[in-house]
């Protein structure tokens, strides 16, 4: 395995790590992981863990340290997926990646980049503002949405029974409308593999069907899975406790990761 690192800025606040398989001379898909933590911090268990989950299975894996805290101001997060994805196709021989495989793999505010960036790629605004030669660079392959928010707006920042975290980022208190990515799916929005614990305490529940809802009104495809077990947060932990169930076992964190690669399968 080939690991390096990639600058977005000066000071590498912003950066990308990469994880390449050296040994195999077939193209190989691309998965890039953006991290959860309210856009106040990036959780550890959404990045490494993560990567070699995936890598194990047969993906190049990167994960994306994008800006959070009062760095995180719209478009930056934007900005940043799409340059994450545009160094990934200007690497893709070299690397040996199926340029036209670049999976987005979010968990909860990762999951609201992913989103964003699935929704919102053919923006040509974004290819001025990071030197994309055109929106073609920039285009994500498929979104993964792990217990994420598609309209944080109206499920959470208006919901008083919802947890308030306390570390929400400026995208959040700015209550930015492009993080609610549902009103922005239309015929060129990617497909996405949705999936969510049921008894989430920090994301309802009706994220994850509105989504799905809208998704199936416009046409495009998507798989949507919601686990009676489980809790926000739990990546892809085999061993962590419960968060949100008294009574809820350990969840099978497998579950998702085999259902999802299944369904890229298809694609």
């Amino acid at each position: 395995m080939r690991k390096t690192r990639i600058n977005y800025n000066q000071d590498g606040r912003v950066h990308l790590d990469c994880y390449i398989h050296e040994d195999s001379d077939e193209l190989l898909p691309a998965i890039i992981s953006l991290p959860g933590g309210a856009f106040g911090t990036l959780v550890y268990s959404d990045k490494e863990p993560t990567a070699m989950t995936f890598y194990t299975k047969g993906f190049h894996s990167f994960v994306l340290n994008y800006s959070v805290g009062e760095y995180c101001g719209y478009p930056h997060p934007l900005d940043e997926v799409s340059w994450a994805i545009m160094q990934i196709r200007r690497h893709a021989k070299e690397w040996h990646i199926d340029h036209n495989k670049i999976i987005l793999m979010g968990f909860s505010a990762g999951s609201t980049v992913a989103g964003m960036s699935a929704t919102q790629w053919n923006d040509v605004r974004i290819c001025e503002r990071i030197g994309a030669r055109d929106v073609s660079e920039i285009m994500p392959t498929a979104a993964i949405i792990g217990y994420g928010a598609c309209d944080i707006t109206h499920t959470i920042l208006d919901n008083p029974n919802i947890v308030n975290p306390g570390i929400w980022g400026k995208l959040v208190t700015d209550r930015t409308k492009q993080m609610d990515f549902v009103y922005y799916i239309d015929q060129d929005t990617k497909p996405m593999f949705i999936w969510h614990p049921y008894f989430d305490q920090y994301v309802p529940k009706e994220n994850p069907i509105r989504l799905a809802n809208a998704l199936k009104k416009t046409g495009i495809p998507y798989e949507l899975h919601m686990y009676s077990d489980g809790y926000h947060g739990m990546s892809v932990s085999y061993n962590a406790p419960h968060k949100n169930r008294k009574d809820s076992p350990h969840p099978d964190a497998e579950q998702w990761v085999s259902q999802c690669i299944d369904w890229l399968n298809h694609l």
